[in-house]
């Protein structure tokens, strides 16, 4: 899975697949990012190069930590948003990611967890963790919600 364009006027983000759509993925990047997602076909080849130059690029605003210590997480959670002091924080787990965005007024970082493990249960790719609550409508808890239902289903 790949970004191909960003449309600020509809707000919608265009994500290239090569394989499967993963609507667990694209539901995680919209809760995350506030934004739209709208999926499309690449084949895989196209979607492997195109992964593969991203990864030589610099992003500045992205940090990547190998871990499997909840502990460590947190602390160096809490340090970024003790320095950053971040207006909004979301978080995503995706497949064996942890994402945090951390965003302020000027600029958003996002935080990497790569979670190494001996043996993980399966689980979705990606499923967004839920949005304190102070920050959900009753519709929005009752979509996170079934939402969360499908996933269990489906992961059984």
């Amino acid at each position: 899975m790949i970004p191909i364009n960003f449309a600020p006027a509809t707000n919608t983000l265009y994500l290239a697949f090569g394989e499967r759509v993963d609507h667990a993925a694209l539901y995680a990047i919209e809760r995350t990012l506030d934004c739209r997602t709208q999926p499309c076909v690449a084949s895989r080849k196209s979607i492997a190069r195109q992964l593969e130059s991203m990864r030589q690029l610099s992003r500045s605003g992205d940090v990547e930590f190998l871990t499997r210590d909840l502990k460590e997480i947190a602390g160096i959670t809490s340090s970024y948003v003790t320095r950053l002091s971040p207006e909004d924080v979301r978080v995503s787990r995706v497949g064996g990611f942890i994402w945090l965005r951390l965003k302020s007024s000027s600029a958003a970082t996002n935080l990497v967890f790569r979670l190494q493990s001996e043996s993980r249960p399966s689980r979705p790719a990606m499923l967004a963790e839920r949005p304190s609550s102070s920050s959900m409508t009753a519709v929005e808890h009752s979509q996170q919600d079934r939402y969360e239902s499908a996933v269990r289903d489906v992961s059984l």
